[in-house]
C-alpha cells in the first residue's frame, strides 16, 4: 500500500509556503478556480497562505476579489479565518479578534469543530 500526498499538502506539512501557494494557484487555474482541495474555493486557501507569507495586501486583494459567501459553510468560516490573519498581520487586533470569533462560531455551528 502506498501513501500519496499532494504537492500542496506536502508543501504545507514542510512549511514551504511559496511552493504551496504556487501549487494552490496551479490547481485553481486547472479547475476554474475551485481547486481539488476539501476547501470549496481556492481563493480562501490562497489568501491564507499569502497572509502566512506576511503579504496582507495580497491576501486582502484576494479576499476582496473572490466571492466565497454562500458557496459553503466551511468557506464562510475559513473566509473569517483568512480575514482574521490579515487583520492580525496589519495590527488590527479588534478586527482580528472579531473575525476569529466568527470563524470559531462558524465551525461550531456547522459541526466542523468539536463542541465543548
Amino acid at each position: 500500500m502506498s501513501f500519496r500526498v499532494s504537492s500542496a499538502r506536502w508543501d504545507e506539512l514542510t512549511w514551504n509556503l511559496q511552493a504551496m501557494l504556487s501549487a494552490i494557484i496551479a490547481d485553481a487555474e486547472a479547475t476554474g478556480g475551485r481547486g481539488t482541495s476539501a476547501i470549496p474555493d481556492a481563493s480562501v486557501r490562497i489568501a491564507i497562505v499569502e497572509s502566512q507569507l506576511d503579504d496582507p495586501t495580497a491576501a486582502e486583494l484576494t479576499l476582496q476579489t473572490s466571492n466565497v459567501t454562500g458557496k459553503s459553510l466551511l468557506n464562510a468560516a475559513l473566509n473569517h479565518f483568512a480575514r482574521g490573519l490579515v487583520a492580525a498581520e496589519t495590527g488590527d487586533v479588534a478586527r482580528a479578534a472579531t473575525e476569529m470569533e466568527a470563524y470559531d462560531a462558524g465551525l461550531r455551528s456547522n459541526r466542523l469543530w468539536p463542541q465543548t
